[in-house]
């Protein structure tokens, strides 16, 4: 008989269908819970870090040429580089956090999603650096 086999009484079958059905949508709720990590922790870091990207860049290179805060002209580029390389750690390591329960072929192909755009990033930028020195100054 199945019940000598039960352990503990939260591994015994649920005592009617009803139960059954709130028990699967309890477990279903708690596996999207842990598999889909919260957006904000993807468009916040990224939203902020444009965010002031943008706001140096419009301080120190204003509409008309106007500069609104005197500062060297390198440091918004600078701030540029380090908030990209800094938000793309967070954004790997809170991925890698978010999805590291999943195996298989899901994870062989979200790895080489991943991939993918580390490398597509990687040729735009150089693509660029090749480009920029024919590009016009003004």
């Amino acid at each position: 008989m199945r019940d000598e086999f039960v352990d503990d009484v939260r591994d015994a079958p649920p005592p009617d269908p009803v139960a059954a059905l709130r028990l699967i949508e309890r477990q279903r709720a708690e596996a999207i819970r842990r598999l889909s990590p919260d957006p904000r922790l993807y468009h916040w870091p990224w939203g902020f870090a444009w965010l002031i990207v943008f706001g140096l860049f419009f301080l120190r290179y204003g509409p008309g040429g106007r500069t609104f805060v005197a500062m060297p002209d390198w440091l918004p580029l600078a701030v540029l580089a380090v908030a990209m390389i800094a938000v793309t750690v967070f954004t790997a390591v809170t991925s890698s956090r978010a999805y590291s329960q999943i195996s298989g072929e899901s994870a062989r192909r979200g790895a080489w999603y991943g991939y993918a755009w580390f490398i597509g990033f990687a040729g735009l930028f150089a693509t660029l650096a090749r480009i920029n020195p024919a590009l016009p100054r003004t």
